[in-house]
C-alpha cells in the first residue's frame, strides 16, 4: 500500500483506517475532531468496532476513489470492500459474504491539521459521553 501524504485529507483517512487495521484505537480515535470526540466517547468508539465485528470476523480494504477540499472543510471518498468469515460444521467449507460500497469521510482543518468531523466507517454508531450511564453502584 502507497503511503499518502499524512497531512492531507486523504492521508488522515488513510491513517484512520490503518490504525484500526492494527488495533491501534486510540491513535484511531485521536484523528477525530474535538467536536466528534464529543460526540462519541472513546468506550462507544470501541463498542462500535466491536459491533461491526473488526475484532472478530470482519476483514476489509479500502480504495481511495476521489478528493474534495473547499476551503478547511474535505471530503474523502474511499470504495470500502468487506469479507466475513464463517465456518459452520466440520466438514463445511468456508465462506465468504463481500459487499462494496463508497464511504464519504468528512474532515475539518483545525489549525493546520485536518480531523476527521465524524468517526465513519467502521464506527457508524458511536454514542456521546453523555449517553453512556454509569455502572450502577453494588453494595458491599
Amino acid at each position: 500500500m502507497e503511503a499518502l501524504d499524512p497531512g492531507a485529507p486523504e492521508g488522515v483517512v488513510q491513517r484512520y483506517l490503518q490504525a484500526i487495521v492494527e488495533g491501534e484505537y486510540e491513535d484511531a480515535y485521536a484523528l477525530l475532531s474535538e467536536e466528534a470526540q464529543a460526540d462519541c466517547a472513546f468506550d462507544g468508539f470501541i463498542d462500535a468496532l466491536d459491533r461491526r465485528g473488526v475484532y472478530r470476523e470482519m476483514r476489509f480494504s479500502a480504495r481511495l476513489t476521489n478528493v474534495r477540499v473547499r476551503g478547511d472543510s474535505a471530503t474523502v471518498r474511499v470504495r470500502i470492500e468487506e469479507r466475513y468469515e464463517r465456518r459452520g460444521l466440520a466438514y463445511a467449507p468456508l465462506y465468504e459474504r463481500r459487499s462494496g460500497y463508497e464511504e464519504p469521510y468528512r474532515l475539518d482543518r483545525a489549525d493546520a491539521d485536518w480531523r476527521l468531523a465524524e468517526p465513519g466507517y467502521p464506527v457508524w454508531s458511536c454514542p456521546s459521553p453523555r449517553d453512556l450511564k454509569p455502572a450502577p453502584e453494588t453494595a458491599a
